[in-house]
C-alpha cells in the first residue's frame, strides 16, 4: 500500500507539474502572438512580391502600388487597415543633452496617424508623464522605452536620423523626441 501511494503521488505531482508548465508556455506563446499582431504586423500584411523576398533589409524601392485602392477595398469588406513604411536608419547624438557623442542603427516605421490606432495598439501604450502621442502637423517622433535608455534620451531631446531614400540617397532627419512608449 505504501508503495502505491508513493508511487501515485509521484506521478500526480509530475502531471500537475506538466499541466502547470505546459499551461504557462501556451500563455506565453499566445501573448507574444498578440503583442506581434497589435504592435508590429498586424493580422495581414500586404507588400510587394519582390519585397518579400529582400524584407530583412527594408528596402524602400518596392512600395506598394495605389495603397489607397486597397485601404479602400478592405475597409469595404469591414477590415480595418493603416498603411506603415518600415525603413533603417542611423540614430545620430551628440554631448549635451545626450551623455556622449555617437550613433546607433535603428528600425524606423512611418505611420499614417489617422488609421494607425484602429490596427496597431501603440498609442495606448504611451508612457505616462514621457510625453504625448503623435498629432498631424508634428516634425517630432515617439521612441520606444529601451532605446530611450540605450541613447540616454529624454522627452525634447533633439535627434537625427540618417536614412536613404527610394532611389540611395542619404537624407538626414532633425527631429525631436515627443512621446516615450513601451509595449509588453
Amino acid at each position: 500500500k505504501k508503495r502505491t501511494i508513493i508511487t501515485s503521488l509521484a506521478i500526480i505531482f509530475g502531471m500537475a507539474l506538466y499541466i502547470i508548465i505546459d499551461s504557462m508556455l501556451v500563455g506565453v506563446e499566445m501573448e507574444s502572438e498578440r503583442n506581434l499582431f497589435w504592435y508590429e504586423v498586424s493580422m495581414a500584411r500586404v507588400q510587394h512580391t519582390e519585397y518579400i523576398e529582400e524584407e530583412k533589409l527594408l528596402p524602400l524601392i518596392y512600395p506598394v502600388k495605389n495603397p489607397e485602392a486597397i485601404i479602400h477595398h478592405l475597409e469595404k469588406e469591414g477590415i480595418k487597415s493603416a498603411p506603415r513604411i518600415d525603413f533603417r536608419g542611423e540614430a545620430i547624438v551628440f554631448k549635451d543633452p545626450y551623455p556622449e557623442d555617437g550613433s546607433m542603427p535603428i528600425h524606423c516605421i512611418g505611420i499614417d496617424l489617422e488609421r494607425d490606432s484602429d490596427v496597431y495598439r501603440i498609442e495606448g501604450s504611451m508612457v505616462e508623464d514621457k510625453g504625448r502621442f503623435l498629432q498631424q502637423g508634428d516634425t517630432g517622433i515617439i521612441m520606444g522605452a529601451k532605446l530611450v535608455k540605450n541613447l540616454g534620451a529624454d522627452l525634447g531631446y533633439p535627434l537625427i536620423i540618417q536614412t536613404r531614400t527610394k532611389v540611395g540617397t542619404i537624407q538626414t532627419i532633425d527631429t525631436t523626441i515627443v512621446g516615450i512608449f513601451s509595449t509588453p
